[in-house]
């Protein structure tokens, strides 16, 4: 576990040098990418820790209200803040977010609204990051649902699952890039490809299910 909280400190510490200065710390945001394969991991090893009995009503409950308390009142003091602080747009996008920010949506909504994840100028927005709360309340949905397959079949059937979840979910988080790169040396692509992928749960699924995977076959380290 130690190593796991050191992991999460360097994490920490990438993600606000690149919200403080993103210019000379371009790659911080990697940090969110090693918090999902460690929520992965910790996951996983929670479930077999447990002996594969895992209540779902308590998993479900403990996680709910360790996420959404907290939300439930940061979303509306920092909207009657942003009634004073705000212009009528930002106000207005920000009330809507904040909105599905509450029912473990906003990255559903961010990705609608929203071109290019690196792009975006969070100063008007102020829940523009809950989009992690979001996929993080999602992926334990999914994990709860695996949890039920993890206890009725075989082992090497549930890690090929995971094996092709993770495969799949890879592929369809570069698509973006990789169709940038095949326009740039000049091969037929597919349509313009909207780069909303990155506030989505299921491509950043792949990080999940590495962490997963680590946590059922252990490396000798």
């Amino acid at each position: 576990m130690k190593q796991i909280t050191s992991l999460r400190g360097l994490a920490i510490i990438l993600i606000i040098l690149f919200h403080l200065n993103p210019e000379h710390f371009p790659y911080g945001y990697f940090g969110v990418e090693v918090f999902l394969v460690i929520s992965g991991y910790l996951l996983m090893k929670s479930l077999q820790k447990q002996q594969m009995q895992i209540r779902l009503g308590e998993f479900a409950r403990k996680k709910v209200l360790r996420l959404f308390t907290p939300v439930a009142v940061i979303v509306p003091l920092t909207l009657l803040a942003g009634m004073f602080l705000l212009d009528y747009t930002d106000l207005a996008t920000a009330s809507s977010t904040g909105g599905y920010t509450l029912i473990g949506a906003a990255n559903r909504f961010l990705a609608v609204i929203q071109s290019d994840y690196f792009a975006q100028d969070s100063s008007g927005n102020p829940f523009l990051h809950m989009w992690y709360l979001a996929v993080t309340a999602q992926i334990y949905l999914l994990f709860a649902g695996g949890c039920v397959l993890y206890r009725y079949l075989p082992k090497r059937a549930v890690a090929s699952l995971f094996w092709i979840a993770g495969i799949g979910s890879f592929l369809w988080a570069y698509s973006y890039p990789i169709h940038n790169l095949l326009q740039e040396i000049g091969v037929p692509v597919w349509e313009q490809v909207r780069p909303t992928s990155h506030y989505m749960t299921l491509p950043r699924l792949w990080e999940v299910c590495a962490g997963i995977l680590l946590a059922i076959y252990p490396p000798p380290l």
